[in-house]
């Protein structure tokens, strides 16, 4: 059964998951970033969160984070992988979260936040960044 990809059920971009509390908050839900700087880009996002709730996994399997430039497909950032044992229960769910800091964009345009799962990506969520 290893080797089967997880179902993702939700991605979401925030800017904040707080930590310390039984239950997961998001914070600030994000579908579009905009830049105030002058010149606009590049532009630097100094922190934000990515939150990935997957079910249906099965055996271990490495999970990371990657934000792509969808018109030139050229992967922005690149998060370290993370070693998961999902094991053999399909309906056990698992509470992923990325912390993003310091992430380039450079230009405006549509970005694709891209969950991986071992160097497959099996789930993409949009991401607009506007000047």
């Amino acid at each position: 059964m290893a080797g089967l990809l997880p179902v993702v059920r939700h991605l979401i971009v925030c800017e904040d998951i707080p930590a310390g509390t039984p239950r997961i908050s998001l914070i600030n839900l994000l579908g579009t970033l905009r830049s105030s700087s002058q010149p606009p880009f590049p532009f630097r996002y100094p922190k934000f969160y990515v939150y990935a709730r997957l079910t249906e996994g099965r055996g271990v399997g490495e999970v990371r984070l990657e934000i792509e430039e969808t018109d030139t497909q050229k992967v922005i950032y690149k998060s370290g992988s993370r070693r998961y044992n999902f094991g053999n229960d399909p309906l056990k769910v698992f509470n992923i979260s990325f912390r993003v800091r310091d992430c380039v964009f450079p230009a405006a345009g549509l970005y694709s936040v891209q969950l991986c799962y071992n160097d497959i990506v099996s789930f993409q969520e949009p991401l607009k960044v506007e000047g």
